[in-house]
């Protein structure tokens, strides 16, 4: 199964503790081994970085740092090649909407979100309503 990520631009680290453990059990009990994250904000990096770290206990899981656009010159340091994708789709997207698009394309692959949303406006907040309306499982971290 597939897990996708959605959360505010401005989490705080004090939650990092409570995505390993999400993620960890995903992991342990086989229900995702394959992740999608984007690359906006501090919740997507705090994903990745424990997604790198969770993958040296766990070889067997792969994610996916999925790009809306080309990323900027000062984020080349912090992305791998070999761990990003430009998902089928977002040639076509005008670049005012390529992260909703990018958005919208990593929900319809994913079975499973976890996120870390307070209120529902927003993007966060809309792609986890709309996760919902689609009967996915969501974990949402802020009411953890």
């Amino acid at each position: 199964m597939v897990c996708c990520f959605f959360g505010h631009s401005n989490t705080s680290q004090e939650i990092r503790p409570y995505l390993v453990n999400e993620i960890r059990n995903l992991i342990e009990t086989g229900e995702a081994v394959d992740f999608l994250v984007g690359n906006q904000g501090s919740f997507d990096y705090m994903v990745l970085s424990v997604l790198r770290e969770l993958k040296e206990t766990y070889p067997n899981i792969t994610y996916s740092v999925c790009l809306a656009y080309l990323p900027k010159k000062e984020e080349y340091s912090t992305l791998k090649p070999e761990e990003t994708v430009y998902l089928e789709g977002m040639e076509t997207a005008p670049l005012r909407f390529a992260i909703s698009r990018r958005n919208d394309l990593m929900l319809k692959e994913s079975d499973i979100v976890i996120c870390y949303v307070k209120h529902s406006f927003g993007g966060s907040g809309k792609m986890v309503d709309k996760a919902i309306r689609q009967k996915k499982r969501v974990i949402n971290l802020a009411v953890v």
